[in-house]
């Protein structure tokens, strides 16, 4: 049980540990750099994908570090950033898991029974009742901190200088509706809420928060906490995306004691780089400073398809391939992801893919290619390097859609003809709808198989005569460039 676990470490440690101690274990895998777009979500406690949020970071046992108490973390969550010229964008779905099994500091394994989440309900006072502690609220808090270009960290006012915290919290109302606050602390210390746009509802054992901190609070608290810095940094440094925005997240996990009827606090974690700056550990540095900071938040420009979700099997695809020129979208700012890929479209595709120049492959093979059309080089190209054929009686099909069978055939034959190995192959036999995967295809679909090119839409299902969609042309081109090392200009916040 969570509270026996709690009452069991609190023996062993005799009391709370100093922030200089570090139960993390010795190597924490770092979230890769965020893109955040420049949009403007609607801050209404939803996470709406489509506002343009950037793809998660994630808040785990992986990417935080335990400080403060060695307890299993029983929360995560997924980190969600934007930005527009008012301020920066911060949203967070927070879930807490109702059965942990997990080492504790001493190597044992324990049991223990997530608490669920807990709203607040006043200011989290020191013993004393005369100041409000530093994460502002008596419930769970989510802390966010920021640096921007590490200014607070080279600037700063000491070694192990703190940045501002921003700490999200959720109340109940009288009237029964959720209501997020935002309290500051380690500097200017007192609640924001009024100033920044926040809102978040619970939802089932975890809850969901959005919030906008205006950049001139950020500025504002960037200058007062870098006294040496020799010029304050600016409102437009921030929204004209100067620096890299290094950040963490922080989270205060409180729960129920039914023993002695109080709200007491689980543990405290928090996002840490794998190295700091000057070379320690992100796990072994004294906490929540700005040199141990695990989040890189990159400001970019817009979403290039405003129908692309920034959390599905295909995001990244999608986002690699028009970085690299391989896919457009289909005009007003879309991408069609679940739009059939037609030959004519693929063959493009492929030939965007090798980088080629077509322009030299005039006339046309096949009677319903005209030549003025624009897919009649690309054609003519792949066609003529061997790379696909036509459907018979001299026809290519133009606008006949791609079938999953096709489309591996067609990258077999470019993989062939460059030289590459196509020697991998893999039992069809283990897929009940072997029999439905047309003769001249079979070796290609082992291929793509073997090569996890392509795998089945189910455990055993090939379904190689479907006709593919634009997603699925991305994932597999993605995936087929990796196959071959094939060099595709990576972002950095990939």
């Amino acid at each position: 049980m969570k509270k026996i676990a709690l009452l069991l470490a609190a023996v062993m440690l005799i009391g709370a540990l100093p922030l200089t101690s570090s139960a993390g274990s010795d190597y924490i895998i770092e979230n890769d750099p965020i893109l955040a777009y420049e949009c403007s979500p609607v801050i209404d406690g939803e996470i709406d994908p489509y506002e343009g949020w950037s793809s998660p970071a994630y808040f785990n046992n992986d990417t935080v570090a335990h400080f403060w108490r060695f307890l299993a973390l029983t929360t995560e969550a997924k980190l969600y950033f934007a930005y527009s010229k008012e301020g920066l964008y911060f949203a967070a779905k927070v879930t807490e898991h109702d059965f942990v099994i997990a080492e504790d500091q001493n190597g044992f394994e324990r049991e223990y029974e997530g608490n669920g989440f807990i709203y607040s309900t006043d200011f989290d006072l020191y013993d004393n009742g005369n100041r409000v502690t530093s994460y502002g609220w008596n419930g769970d808090v989510m802390t966010l901190m920021v640096d921007p270009g590490r200014i607070i960290y080279h600037h700063g006012r000491y070694y192990n200088a703190n940045t501002a915290w921003y700490d999200v919290a959720l109340f109940k109302g009288e009237d029964g509706r959720d209501y997020t606050r935002v309290y500051r602390s380690q500097i200017n210390e007192g609640e924001i809420t009024d100033d920044v746009e926040c809102a978040g509802h619970k939802e089932g054992n975890g809850w969901v928060f959005e919030i906008m901190i205006p950049w001139e609070i950020i500025a504002n608290d960037v200058n007062m906490l870098s006294p040496r810095l020799s010029e304050d940094l600016t409102v437009e440094e921030l929204y004209n995306g100067v620096f890299q925005i290094y950040a963490g997240a922080m989270y205060m996990d409180r729960f129920y004691d039914e023993e002695r009827e109080v709200v007491d606090t689980w543990g405290r974690y928090v996002t840490v780089c794998e190295r700091c700056p000057d070379g320690s550990f992100g796990w072994g540095s004294s906490g929540p400073v700005a040199k141990s900071l695990g989040l890189t938040v990159v400001l970019g420009g817009k979403a290039a398809f405003t129908d692309i979700p920034n959390d599905s099997w295909y995001t990244k695809a999608v986002q690699l391939c028009y970085y690299n020129g391989i896919m457009l979208g289909t005009g007003k700012g879309l991408f069609e992801p679940s739009k059939a890929l037609s030959r004519a479209e693929f063959v493009t595709v492929l030939a965007a893919f090798a980088e080629v120049d077509v322009s030299p492959y005039g006339g046309s093979s096949f009677k319903d290619v005209p030549e003025s059309e624009w897919f009649s080089k690309p054609i003519q190209w792949a066609y003529l390097n061997g790379y696909a054929s036509g459907t018979g009686n001299d026809m290519f099909s133009p606008a006949g859609y791609v079938t999953r069978e096709q489309l591996a055939t067609i990258l077999y034959s470019y993989a062939a003809k460059k030289g590459w190995s196509v020697s991998a192959s893999a039992d069809l036999s283990d897929y009940r709808d072997e029999a439905s995967v047309s003769a001249w295809a079979k070796k290609a679909i082992s291929w793509a198989i073997a090569e996890k090119i392509i795998s089945g839409t189910s455990d055993d299902v090939l379904s190689p005569k479907t006709t593919a969609t634009r997603a699925q042309a991305a994932v597999i081109l993605v995936k087929f460039a990796q196959a071959y090392d094939v060099e595709l200009f990576m972002p950095y916040y990939f």
